[in-house]
């Protein structure tokens, strides 16, 4: 990849938003770049994490897109190709503390050795606390998962999906938004994933803001982790 495409891309996201009146239909659109870069007398280390997110609120029902790409070398060596595409579906959730979800993903890793992995499931939901300056959300189901793993045959299994998730504004305009999942075999308890992704964005000016991410992903089974720190510049429109 060469130097003068990756450079904007490191330092770039876009988000757009078309909204109306609570009572109709809210889309939202994000488009996000964040990386970072480092170049030492022994060669060069990066990584890009590509995000495009699509979200349709209504009344009643949330439904939720994220696609997010990672592409990463050290010193020359490849680190990271990996994709991550999920849907999520939320029933009464403007409506209720407790809500229902379902949720479908699809993941290949070089970094984490999945070739494909799919999970589906559905559970609940429950919003302890909905506040401008703070957000707090627990959530449980399970999960049908199939993967197929590096060195590893085929591989079914049923998982119970935890969900913490909360967001903590301070005088709006410093944001600390964190998802955390932990996913655990029913079956086969050496067998679990852990996810994290936490990001703190600080405005800048209205339409602009800093943004640093932190993503960590632990695959027991590969004996795989891995921890992602990116930074960048966030632009953002309603409409």
């Amino acid at each position: 990849m060469k130097l003068p495409f990756l450079c904007p891309l490191l330092l770039l996201t876009c988000t757009i938003t078309h909204g109306q009146s609570t009572d109709t239909t809210v889309y939202y659109l994000n488009q996000s770049s964040t990386g970072n870069f480092n170049q030492t007398n022994d060669g060069i280390s990066y990584n890009i994490n590509n995000a495009l997110k699509f979200n349709v609120a209504k009344k009643n029902m949330v439904l939720s897109t994220t696609n997010s790409y990672i592409y990463g070398e050290q010193l020359n060596q490849l680190s990271n190709n990996d994709f991550n595409s999920l849907v999520d579906i939320s029933l009464n959730k403007k409506l209720s503390k407790m809500y229902y979800w379902g949720m479908a993903t699809f993941t290949k890793s070089y970094s984490l050795k999945v070739d494909n992995r799919v999970q589906s499931g559905a559970g609940i939901s429950y919003t302890l606390v909905d506040r401008k300056v703070l957000y707090l959300n627990l959530s449980d189901g399970f999960l049908y998962e199939y993967s197929d793993l590096y060195d590893l045959d085929a591989y079914q299994t049923t998982r119970n999906s935890a969900r913490l998730k909360f967001m903590i504004s301070l005088k709006s305009f410093i944001t600390l938004e964190s998802s955390n999942f932990f996913q655990p075999s029913i079956t086969y308890f050496e067998d679990n994933i852990i996810l994290s992704n936490t990001s703190l964005t600080i405005k800048l000016y209205e339409w602009l803001s800093l943004k640093g991410n932190i993503l960590y992903n632990k695959i027991s089974l590969t004996n795989k982790e891995n921890v992602l720190a990116n930074i960048g510049f966030a632009i953002e429109k309603y409409f």
